[in-house]
């Protein structure tokens, strides 16, 4: 569990620089959280996602900081995490944020917080999945970083070992590409 004196010590900024792998995981995911929570709220109305989106960012902080952790995170990351997990399930739950917010040392009221920014590029991944077609059908996968060209997606693709089985002996007609979701390769 969160040790609460290390994150009332912890400063309340995160500066990216030399961050861990586990560091750097659970910044990545607090800020994908904060623009989910914002989007399921404020524009869509979907208090259930917003909060299936809170509890993966605390099983992801349990997971990093609890038992059998690989490395230690951060302070400032996970002051970070916890205040944002704390601010963004206050419409739902405000007497019992209010609350844990006490415990965490932070002597301002929950109303005087105002709503997490997110910061784009600290939510972004590092990594995507690229779903392979043949024909129509799902035949593989890859990871790639986001917005990779369209050019070396269509080479690492046909060189997949599961779409030359099935485009073996056949005549690739087309590819389709859809930027960072999939690749559909047409062969006949």
């Amino acid at each position: 569990m969160v040790n609460l004196e290390l994150i009332k010590d912890a400063p309340a900024e995160v500066t990216e620089d030399n961050l861990n792998d586990s560091s750097r995981a659970l910044h990545r995911k607090t800020h994908q959280t904060i623009r989910k929570v914002g989007t399921d709220i404020d524009t869509r109305f979907h208090f259930n996602t917003a909060i299936s989106a809170v509890m993966e960012l605390t099983n992801l902080l349990f997971s990093l900081t609890g038992e059998g952790a690989v490395e230690e995170v951060v302070p400032a990351v996970i002051r970070e995490a916890v205040d944002a997990t704390l601010t963004l399930l206050y419409p739902m739950t405000p007497h019992v944020c209010a609350e844990l917010r006490s415990l965490t040392g932070n002597e301002k009221t929950m109303d005087s917080f105002s709503w997490p920014d997110y910061d784009d590029d600290a939510a972004r991944d590092e990594e995507i999945t690229i779903v392979l077609q043949v024909n129509g059908k799902v035949r593989s996968r890859l990871q790639v970083p986001p917005d990779t060209a369209g050019d070396i997606l269509e080479e690492r693709a046909m060189s997949d070992p599961k779409v030359i089985k099935f485009t073996d002996g056949k005549t690739v007609r087309k590819v389709i590409i859809i930027p960072n979701k999939l690749i559909n390769i047409v062969a006949t």
